[in-house]
């Protein structure tokens, strides 16, 4: 029963990979991706993070290593270099932390703690 039900769904993989056209497929995200890319705004957005330390790092001649150099690097952030959206997050999760509440908790909308099931 089992080598059939795989059989049927890998033949039903195969008839919708045959059925995409990849190279337009990835012509059409290239394209929305340079429009995107084409205001200066949407680069922070858009740029991969990691890969962008990585290169900086190698450019000064280190390597980047996301478990090490994270922590410095927020070390050395001033808080108006970081999104609001972003600010608030960590203002929450340090307000969370001081109440003392389990990672099952949480607070519901009358700010009594829950637990989850």
């Amino acid at each position: 029963m089992a080598k059939l039900l795989a059989a049927k769904i890998e033949q039903r993989l195969q008839v919708h990979f045959t059925s995409l056209d990849i190279g337009r497929i990835v012509q059409d995200q290239k394209t929305k991706l340079d429009a995107e890319w084409a205001v200066p705004e949407n680069r922070l957005r858009l740029a991969p993070g990691e890969e962008l330390l990585g290169a900086v790092y190698e450019h000064i001649g280190s390597s980047y290593r996301k478990s090490k150099d994270v922590g410095q690097i927020a070390q050395e952030m001033q808080e108006r270099e970081i999104d609001s959206e972003i600010r608030e997050v960590i203002k929450k999760v340090v307000a969370l932390s001081a109440t003392g509440m389990a990672p099952s908790e949480f607070l519901d909308g009358d700010g009594n703690r829950s637990k989850l099931a």
